[in-house]
């Protein structure tokens, strides 16, 4: 009872609460984002409590949290932040507790309503037929610590007349609706309703037939094999506790007029065993016109289609091409990532051999920059695309872009750490001077050839490694045209 009360006040304080906040601040939570903020119709209240609580100061001195809202949130003002945080953390808090006082509530109520001791002292029994349970009882008396025992309580019993009257109504019940949707006793054609309980009742009926490859216990007919009318007896036991009546029936099952498939499928067998035994000497078997009184025609049974597996397979292939193009894209992509890392050692070689030789640095770019176009146009050189960015980058420089911005152009679309790295290395060169660079680019090129003898392990251990696919292919293939036979003559 207790309960009950506290979980009647929880529930009246939250709806007396929300009922005198619901106009708090309504325009500043009307302009939140319904999907971020799903519960922002409790977020006046919320502020409310905030407001006039000491309850924002108490949250105010959590540093931590305030320093990840800052992380999370950045440019937006973290005192706005901070309390829409603890707004969606309170409404949350807010549907836990009224949620918990209903359920409490209805948990008690319901619990009030079983009361298995009556007047003190009585265990009401369970009426006909819905069985036996088991009652929890505690036991006090005096000087002694209180017991809980479990008590099975059956259910309550018929009395004589009323087992008497229920037996004949249960008699009546079952002449009634043996038959199922058979006529009458003499003429059965389908399954009978052979009912193992009595409505309304206690009662159990067992039955017990004499022919039951005929009729089975369960009502179930074999009629379809029959040529003769066949008579058949049936026996119902009415069963309640210790008392039985029997009834007798005496039905006669017809041949069967309609047929279930699976009846069908073994009169076929039947006859055709029979045929296939006869004139064993005669060189053909002629095939019956008639199966059981049944018209039947002989065709050859139709072969499997392989159709609808062929178009199913080609569908899945077109979407794997499909999607095929996108990844191959990316595979160029790193591709191309791959070829200017391995022709990196080979360019700044080149670029220091020509500034030790005594070119200025834009002369050396130039100088490898014409070459390639010029070995290009005469197709001695395939294309390459670390040269393709060094020619874009000569392009720039002739076009009046400083040499500064120009590297650093180079740099960003190459996209890669040596080029960044080479990149850096001009750029303070010419804010430098020029003293060193020369040292510096061979001990560059000798660290490019390093990774470049790394890479080269690594992309034949790749190279190793993706042969397995076309084996396994090869193999899916062998399979096919080993199993393809197979297939077709099923």
């Amino acid at each position: 009872m207790l309960f009950c009360v506290l979980s009647i006040v929880g529930v009246l304080v939250m709806i007396i609460l929300y009922m005198k906040t619901k106009n708090y601040q309504k325009e500043y939570v009307k302009q939140l984002s319904s999907k971020e903020h799903p519960l922002r119709m409790l977020y006046p209240m919320c502020l409310f409590l905030l407001s006039g609580t000491r309850l924002y100061s108490i949250l105010q001195k959590k540093k931590e949290e305030k320093e990840m809202l800052k992380q999370l949130h950045i440019g937006e003002n973290i005192s706005d932040v901070q309390i829409l945080y603890w707004c969606k953390k309170l409404s949350i808090l807010f549907v836990i507790f009224f949620g918990s006082m209903v359920m409490l509530f209805l948990l008690e109520v319901t619990g009030e309503r079983v009361k298995n001791i009556q007047n003190n002292r009585y265990l009401e029994r369970q009426a006909v037929g819905e069985g036996s349970r088991q009652v929890t009882v505690a036991v006090d008396t005096d000087g002694k610590e209180q017991e809980e025992v479990e008590i099975a309580i059956p259910e309550q019993n018929y009395t004589e007349r009323e087992l008497s009257k229920k037996m004949e109504q249960a008699k009546c019940y079952v002449q009634e609706h043996y038959l199922g949707k058979n006529k009458n006793e003499q003429e059965i054609y389908t399954a009978l309703n052979l009912m193992n309980t009595i409505p309304d009742s206690a009662i159990f009926v067992r039955w017990n037939s004499w022919n039951d490859s005929v009729i089975e216990e369960n009502g179930v007919l074999h009629n379809a094999s029959l040529k003769n009318v066949e008579s058949c007896e049936l026996t119902a036991t009415l069963v309640y506790g210790e008392t039985t009546e029997e009834m007798n029936f005496s039905v006669l099952v017809h041949p069967s007029e309609t047929m279930t498939q699976e009846e069908w499928k073994n009169a076929i067998n039947e006859t055709m065993e029979e045929v296939s035994q006869k004139n064993g000497s005669d060189k053909k078997i002629e095939l019956p016109k008639t199966i059981y009184g049944k018209q039947v025609t002989y065709t050859e049974p139709k072969k499997k289609s392989f159709g609808g597996m062929l178009l199913l397979f080609t569908i899945l292939m077109a979407v794997l091409l499909w999607n095929s193009f996108s990844q191959d894209l990316k595979k160029k992509v790193g591709k191309r990532e791959e070829e200017m890392l391995v022709d990196y050692p080979e360019l700044i070689n080149k670029f220091t051999l020509l500034l030790s030789a005594g070119m200025t640095v834009s002369t050396a770019w130039g100088k490898i920059a014409t070459e390639y176009r010029k070995k290009r146009e005469e197709g001695k050189k395939e294309k390459r695309f670390a040269y393709e960015e060094w020619g874009q980058t000569w392009t720039e420089m002739t076009n009046g872009v400083t040499e500064m911005v120009a590297f650093e152009h180079f740099g960003q679309r190459a996209k890669l750490m040596p080029y960044l790295k080479f990149s850096t290395l001009l750029g303070q060169n010419l804010r430098k001077g020029s003293k060193g660079l020369v040292e510096i680019l061979e001990y560059e090129a000798m660290d490019a050839f390093e990774n470049r003898k790394q890479m080269t392990k690594r992309l034949a251990e790749e190279a190793g490694t993706k042969l397995l696919a076309p084996m396994m292919i090869m193999l899916i293939l062998v399979l096919l045209i080993i199993m393809a036979p197979a297939f077709q003559s099923i």
